[in-house]
């Protein structure tokens, strides 16, 4: 069974408890309904600022690690050359 994520449940205790604050403060109905579409929106905001961060951080991870698979072949392949050129230089007597 995995764990719940720490920060999704913090998260979402927060958001009931904000709206549970609104709803049980002496305010008139569409006063209450004002502030909740309020905080709402807000929090649509934070995620979405949130969100916009993580993709670019997401983007820069890939674009530094993309190139990684060429140039370990590529680092192989010189490896293997100097290998083979230096194997070509020994007498065949020592072979």
């Amino acid at each position: 069974m995995s764990r719940p994520n720490p920060y999704l449940m913090f998260f979402g205790g927060a958001l009931v408890g904000a709206a549970a604050a609104t709803l049980l403060t002496p305010r008139s109905g569409p006063e209450a309904r004002k502030l909740m579409r309020e905080r709402a929106e807000r929090a649509v905001e934070v995620a979405q600022t949130a969100l916009a961060k993580a993709q670019a951080a997401l983007d820069d991870a890939h674009a530094k690690t993309v190139h990684v698979p060429t140039a370990v072949s590529a680092a192989g392949e010189a490896a293997r050359e100097a290998f083979v050129s230096s194997y070509a230089d020994v007498p065949s007597s020592a072979k």
